[in-house]
């Protein structure tokens, strides 16, 4: 959708302008999807250690009430 509205932000004032444009939106595009790649993949792996430690935790303190 950004390379189809560059192209008409820029039909009038040349191609010479449209080169840049584009190599700047995919690049973009690019280093959107890579960061977001890498967030999702280091958030997921500390969002379940931390509530793998929490569940193990609460299971074990419902055993120790119902044996007390």
């Amino acid at each position: 959708m950004s390379l189809f509205i560059a192209s008409l932000a820029f039909e009038h004032v040349g191609q010479e302008y449209i080169k840049p444009v584009r190599l700047s939106i995919l690049t973009a595009s690019f280093l959107s999807a890579v960061t977001g790649f890498l967030v999702l993949r280091f958030a997921k792996t500390s969002t379940l250690s931390s509530s793998s430690n929490t569940a193990s935790t609460s299971h074990r303190s419902d055993a120790k009430a119902l044996q007390g």
